[in-house]
């Protein structure tokens, strides 16, 4: 007969699986929202492009931009001081190149430094900021254009994840976790604004930005995204975020694992202190429960059952993880891998962020304030 400890471990799986359900009730992408939205017509665009070490990226994403159906738009691409061909690259393509020498002013983080001089040599009425990294199909300039008419203010894109190897799935529950408290996509999202917006594509208007003060409001932050969004927040700007879909995608960390771990490990545990206790609360139980599903059920008895509960988390996350990237079946099927990858690059995180006060990123060593 069961004990109480199993029905116990059962209520908490149960709840945990809730937790996940709530957390992205709303997944929505750029593609669902943008049908219906009204066309926003000769209204001067600027693309702002911060790129350091960026050569396999940039011709990628400025090729992207040439095949866009949407026309009036100039391209600024910041080159950081660049040690690889990123800027003469970048100039074969005829765009507007700004190059940065040394290192950002002192306060200044590399990347909102980037954006901010972009900012200063901007014609446009509307600026979107793109990473490097970022690729988008024919016609995604025009969805995001109709998306920020139809809802005004910023709006932000977390990118379809796209991996063509093993290793980079290990950012499987980063990406996860990173959408989820964001608090866009819970079933709580009408009742509250989300914590920040996402980095990689952001579009506003540039009287807006200037009025949230721009990237040298956020000049210190590890966290320009979450910390820029607020500073819209604070002027009662709207901030709404989406995911890429098909429309909008990028590839993380193709470098290899070191630059994965790097990556993660840079900013993840600084992001944690800006969730609010309920968002927290609820995150915790849905790890919770997969850590008890993968690593502690599958070791006790009632072993049939214990396979079912394994598996709803796999289908759950399945279902999730279609609208993030391409990450098939395998990687939610041996989710506890990659859980536990997580856990302990969270750790490293938080020696980096709380016991030596800096991290480390694009041969830089940023001083955590």
């Amino acid at each position: 007969m069961p004990n109480i400890l199993f029905y116990y471990r059962i209520f908490i799986i149960v709840l945990s699986w809730l937790s996940g359900v709530m957390l992205f009730y709303r997944l929505k992408t750029v593609n669902e929202v943008e049908k219906g939205s009204n066309y926003l017509q000769n209204r001067r665009v600027s693309i702002i492009i911060p790129a350091r070490n960026e050569e396999k990226n940039i011709p990628v994403i400025l090729k992207s931009l040439e095949n866009q159906t949407y026309k009036n738009f100039e391209v600024i691409v910041v080159d950081d001081n660049s040690k690889d061909e990123t800027k003469p690259l970048a100039e074969d393509f005829h765009v507007k190149v700004i190059s940065l020498t040394g290192d950002p002013p002192e306060g200044w983080i590399g990347k909102s430094w980037a954006c901010w001089q972009g900012y200063i040599h901007a014609e446009g009425e509307f600026l979107i900021f793109l990473d490097a990294d970022v690729q988008m199909i024919p016609g995604a300039v025009d969805r995001l254009l109709k998306i920020q008419n139809k809802y005004s203010g910023m709006i932000s894109v977390q990118p379809h994840h796209v991996m063509k190897k093993r290793y980079e799935h290990f950012s499987f529950i980063f990406n996860l976790v990173a959408i989820a408290a964001m608090r866009t996509f819970s079933a709580w999202a009408p009742l509250v604004k989300p914590i920040g917006a996402f980095g990689p594509c952001i579009v506003c208007e540039k009287k807006d930005y200037e009025k949230a003060g721009t990237h040298f409001k956020v000049r210190k932050s590890v966290l320009d995204d979450i910390e820029l969004g607020k500073a819209f927040r604070k002027q009662d700007i709207p901030v709404n975020n989406f995911l890429g879909g098909e429309s909008i995608s990028f590839r993380m960390y193709p470098e290899g694992l070191f630059s994965l771990v790097e990556g993660w490990s840079k900013n993840f545990a600084v992001g944690a202190r800006s969730l609010d206790v309920f968002t927290l609360t609820i995150l915790f139980l849905w790890v919770t429960g997969m850590l008890f599903s993968g690593f502690t059920l599958l070791m006790g008895q009632y072993f049939p059952l214990q396979v079912v509960v394994y598996l709803l988390f796999v289908f759950q996350l399945f279902i999730i993880s279609r609208k993030i990237g391409n990450f098939g079946l395998l990687t939610p099927l041996v989710y506890p891998l990659y859980l536990l990858f997580f856990f302990l690059i969270f750790l490293l995180s938080m020696i980096r962020t709380f016991l030596f006060r800096s991290v480390s990123w694009k041969e830089r060593r940023i001083n955590i304030d």
